[in-house]
């Protein structure tokens, strides 16, 4: 089996490079890459509980790190 590891460093309000990053690795996962994420950084803060980035009319994909 072949694997990926992902690395994301991009704060979840600063751009949109961190979804995009994360669903790259959601396709590589279709495909039967054993993925792994790994959060360096700015980057943990996708994983920080109640954001409201609605507020900053950008979208919020904090649920597809659940």
């Amino acid at each position: 089996m072949k694997s990926v590891l992902g690395i994301i460093h991009s704060s979840p309000t600063g751009s949109s490079n961190a979804h995009e990053a994360l669903e790259m690795l959601m396709i590589y996962a279709a495909f039967g890459f054993e993925v792994t994420v790994l959060l360096s950084g700015a980057g943990v803060l996708q994983l920080q509980k109640e954001q409201h980035p609605e507020v900053l009319n950008i979208k919020n994909h904090s649920a597809l790190f659940a």
